[in-house]
């Protein structure tokens, strides 16, 4: 089979194509201790002595010795205050710490406290430093001051010709010459007076400088959050851009300085710099570009880079779920030798979404849930288990264009370095991809609501106007629009002054759904498909995953914490009209033990699963007796052909007006048999996702699909293995005569028409079960697994309200046994009971969430009338010949 094939081809050219992993290691700060942010300038160094120190978020500093971590704070050390901006090392190994009260001093055991009060210092928040040859130079927000281990200089706008007193960086050259970052500009200090290299000046086109770099052959260089300038030969700054090309950068012409805040220069004057935060680039003295890469895989937020011994260091921001402790915490710094970062590896980012107990990797390259360079899953439930109930996901796309040519996009397992997607937007106006910015887009947005609520509070207390609140960089990064000709919508945004631009100064904010959202952009056009190897449709896709943590108030509440949503929006950038369009959700299902499992559906609900096949998933990574289920829903699929005379979303009504797609087909293979292995060009592609094998033939009822196994037909089926799991009757695996095995599976939907310009939209959600009260069967986790899908169905149908209070609601009936379903659902002014059978007598009673009842009476086949209820969710109680029975209905606005 591939997978295992693969893993032992991953092996064997390990040190190609891993060699990023060498000397690489993750440090974490312990529980409680929070890292940098890019936000706030703080820093990070490695002193003589390779000691790792850290400025932390509001808990002073870290110092890690390569064993343990040793922290100072207000508490235990010199420190005034625990928000430290700056950190350096002195000629005499001293480590200055620069606060907002102050800057200390530490020798090892002393600590000397530096003030306005007791030296020159023009300000008490010390935001930078620079040591050479003895003298030391600390940036402030107020000014610039000197020390020479006697005496201090203060230089301010009152007192000299320094144009700006908002120092953000400083470096010193070997002579002694000073260079400046002020929000204003970069100046250099000669002993004398300050010189400009303002935009007025050398056609600098630079302010708010963030980082400024002189490197042991006094070459300067500087940064801002927009671009990287360098000094040149006729002492003015070049912008970097200018010296990045097709032939001499060994990946596609890009534009590197976008985004570049770390630098960092080794003993013969190399540069490095990560662009985007995510790919570093190696520039010699003579300016030529010696490596395009990323030595950290899916750590997007670098915040720092040092280097001390041929050995790069860098601090990044990535938050990860401990969960001994059931908190987070920061992975803080990694590092390797600079001999062995290899030249052109392939960047894949990736991000956790871990709001919940689904610990679940997001990658921006069309796949989902698994570690391509490790080749291990990464879909870990319960978060904390180390257990995952599936390999690895993926989105496949397959249809036909005007003249009725095949194209095809999808994912597997990148085999060959085989991938259809790549990152970013496509031009609105040719429909090709922008190769010259798409590392804007190669990375994942995450944002947690609880991020979103505090912007929230703080914009409207005015703490952003003023300044006092830092606006997160997940917020001020938001992709809300693009620029030349990329569409001006992309990451949805509350636009708080409806101006029709995207700025949190405004008020403006993400908008996601969850308690946590990931969200990224990609397209099947800026690369020759070697996945599919057919032509590309010239789709743009945006990609939500998101989840939500709920109080568990009841059992019914429990499936919101083991489920996550996702929502794949597919724009038709191109100049093509496509037809027979079907999206598929391919997974490679591996339930703990992955050479034990079933796969079927359940067309109804449009869902796929795996289940294991018997009751005790042992081996390894087994989830052990009473195993899980895992189940794959189409909430929301494209939207159907208009009057085909089909119930598309199988919810027993045909031709509705806007009527969506749900599951269409459900296909396993089992990498065996040519006709039930993997595929490789499109053709096959797209014969699984429309029901057929990759000979053409038609799926059959019964056995192998085939017309082998036990009881087969010659019945073509759109959907495999329908029946119910565990049950004697039905087709199931089981009674199919098939062993259980690693199994994989694609569910697509459709067919849908795709125009020009156009868009579709596929939501589905990855719902896991456990019932471990009795062995696993029809009454056990397959019961609670269809009842689970049936409740985040029912919600998503309402307009996906808060769903810890509309799970938490219980019904007591499943919905064959409901007598009525209220109609419409949600609704505005009156709701109606569409009822099995004519009833003489109902009796209803309607309560609001707190259980107090709102009205009752009998009813009418003239409705019910809720105009004066306020917007929430209700439960509605119906008494018939002494039954009871509860439903849900959602009062809208």
């Amino acid at each position: 089979m591939r997978k295992f094939y693969l893993v032992f081809l991953f092996l064997m050219v390990g040190l190609i194509s891993n060699a990023q992993f060498v000397n690489f290691n993750i440090i974490n700060i312990p529980t409680g201790y929070y890292g940098t942010t890019n936000k706030n300038n703080r820093d990070f160094i490695v002193d003589h002595l390779d000691r790792q120190w850290l400025a932390l978020q509001d808990s002073g500093v870290g110092m890690y010795d390569g064993t343990t971590w040793t922290f100072f704070n207000r508490q235990n050390s010199g420190l005034q205050n625990d928000t430290v901006y700056s950190l350096s090392e002195d000629d005499y190994n001293n480590i200055w710490m620069g606060s907002a009260q102050g800057l200390v001093k530490y020798d090892g055991t002393n600590w000397t406290l530096y003030n306005k009060s007791n030296t020159q210092l023009p300000s008490d928040t010390i935001t930078c430093a620079a040591h050479k040859n003895g003298d030391s130079w600390f940036g402030t927000s107020k000014g610039l001051a000197f020390y020479d281990g006697i005496s201090w200089i203060q230089y301010t706008t009152s007192n000299s010709n320094l144009p700006d007193d908002s120092i953000q960086c400083i470096d010193i050259t070997s002579n002694g010459e000073v260079w400046i970052g002020t929000i204003s500009g970069v100046y250099r200090f000669d002993g004398l007076s300050f010189i400009s290299y303002g935009a007025d000046a050398n056609s600098l086109p630079a302010t708010d400088v963030r980082v400024l770099l002189v490197t042991v052959n006094d070459a300067v260089w500087i940064s801002n959050l927009s671009s990287t300038y360098y000094l040149n030969n006729s002492g003015s700054f070049s912008d970097l851009d200018s010296i990045f090309t097709d032939t001499n950068t060994p990946c596609p012409a890009t534009t590197p300085a976008t985004n570049s805040r770390m630098l960092a220069d080794d003993s013969i004057g190399n540069v490095y710099l990560f662009h985007n935060l995510s790919v570093l680039y190696r520039i010699s003295p003579s300016l030529s570009i010696k490596l395009c890469n990323s030595i950290i895989n899916g750590s997007p937020l670098c915040e720092q880079l040092r280097i001390q011994h041929n050995i790069l260091y860098e601090a990044v921001v990535n938050t990860h779920f401990n969960c001994a402790t059931n908190s987070y915490y920061y992975k803080t710094i990694r590092y390797k030798s600079l001999d062995s970062i290899p030249f052109g590896t392939p960047l894949i980012l990736d991000q956790n979404l871990n709001i919940n107990q689904v610990n679940a990797r997001i990658m921006n390259r069309g796949d989902m849930h698994w570690d391509p360079i490790g080749q291990t899953p990464l879909y870990t439930v319960p978060a904390c288990s180390g257990k995952q109930p599936l390999y690895a996901s993926a989105i496949w796309i397959g249809g036909l264009d005007q003249t009725g040519k095949l194209h095809t996009a999808a994912m597997t397992y990148h085999q060959t370095g085989a991938v259809d997607f790549f990152p970013g937007p496509l031009d609105t106006i040719t429909g090709q991809a922008d190769s010259a910015s798409y590392l804007n887009y190669d990375r994942l947005w995450k944002v947690n609501k609880s991020t979103i609520d505090e912007f929230k509070i703080n914009f409207q207390n005015g703490n952003v106007g003023n300044g006092t609140y830092p606006i997160p960089e997940m917020i001020t990064s938001w992709p809300a629009e693009g620029s030349g000709n990329h569409s001006r919508r992309l990451a949805p945004y509350f636009d708080y002054n409806s101006d029709g631009a995207y700025n949190p100064n405004d008020g403006d904010y993400p908008q996601i759904r969850g308690d946590q959202e990931l969200w990224w952009i990609f397209n099947d056009t800026l690369i020759e498909h070697r996945e599919t190897n057919g032509p590309a449709f010239g789709l743009e896709i945006h990609g939500e995953a998101s989840a939500y943590n709920c109080p568990v108030t009841s059992p019914q509440s429990e499936v919101i914490n083991y489920t996550t949503f996702y929502r794949y929006t597919l724009i038709n950038r191109s100049q093509n009209t496509y037809d027979s369009l079907k999206v598929g959700l391919w997974s490679d299902f591996d339930l703990g033990n992955a050479a034990d499992d079933y796969v079927g559906c359940d067309s109804i609900q449009n869902t796929f699963f795996a289940y294991n096949g018997d009751n005790d998933d042992d081996g390894p990574g087994g989830y052990g007796l009473n195993p899980p289920m895992q189940s794959i829903t189409v909430l929301n699929g494209p939207s159907a052909y208009i009057n085909d005379g089909l119930d598309n979303n199988h919810n027993g009504f045909t031709d509705e007006i806007d009527e969506s797609n749900g599951m269409s087909n459900f296909v396993y293979y089992t990498g065996g048999a040519f006709q039930m292995s993997e595929p490789s060009i499109p053709t096959e592609y797209n014969y699984y996702l429309n029901s057929k094998w990759l000979d053409g033939l038609p799926i059959t009822y019964g056995g192998d699909g085939r017309g082998a196994g036990t009881n087969p037909t010659t019945t073509p089926t759109n959907f495999m293995y329908s029946g119910i799991p565990y049950s004697t009757s039905g087709w199931t695996m089981a009674t199919g005569g098939i062993q259980p095995s690693d199994m994989r599976g694609v569910g697509s939907s459709g067919p849908f028409h795709l125009a020009p310009g156009e868009s579709q939209t596929i939501d589905f959600a990855y719902i896991y079960t456990r019932d471990t009260t009795g062995p696993n069967g029809l009454y056990t986790s397959v019961a609670k697994n269809h009842d689970d899908v049936r409740r985040i169905r029912e919600w998503f149908d309402a307009g996906s309200p808060d769903p810890c209070t509309f799970l938490s609601i219980k019904e007591n009936n499943t919905p064959n046994e409901k007598y009525c379903i209220v109609n419409p659902n949600p609704s505005s002014d009156r709701i109606f009971l569409n009822c099995k059978k004519e009833h003489e007598k109902i009796n209803y009673l309607i309560r609001d969430l707190m259980g107090r009842t709102i009205s009752s009476g009998i009813y009418s086949t003239s409705g019910i009338d809720i105009t004066k209820l306020p917007p929430q969710v209700y439960l509605i109680e119906l008494n018939y010949k002494n039954s009871k029975y509860a439903l849900k209905f959602i009062k809208s606005e």
